[in-house]
C-alpha cells in the first residue's frame, strides 16, 4: 500500500489481517502503514494481537474474538 494508491482507492475504512504468530519473520502489519491507514481512515480494524504504538489509542476499545478449540467464539472488551 502507498499513499497515492490509497488516494486513488479512496476507501472508508481499512481491515487488516494477519497472522499472529509470535515467531513470525517479518512483522505484519508494518507499522508505518498502520499509521498512514490511521491518519487518513475514519475505520481501521486488525488482527493482530502484539503491541503496535501505531494501534494503541485504536485498541483502546477494541473488541477481542478468540475461538476456542471446540470451535465455540468467545467476545470480550478489551
Amino acid at each position: 500500500m502507498t499513499p497515492g494508491l490509497l488516494n486513488k482507492l479512496s476507501p472508508w475504512c481499512a481491515v487488516v489481517s494477519c497472522e499472529n504468530d509470535p515467531n513470525a519473520r517479518k512483522e505484519r502489519p508494518d507499522e508505518e502503514i498502520m499509521t498512514m491507514f490511521l491518519e487518513r481512515l475514519p475505520l481501521v480494524l486488525c488482527t493482530e494481537n502484539r503491541p503496535m504504538a501505531a494501534l494503541a489509542e485504536s485498541t483502546a476499545n477494541g473488541i477481542r474474538f478468540d475461538i476456542q478449540p471446540d470451535g465455540a467464539v468467545t467476545c470480550r472488551r478489551e
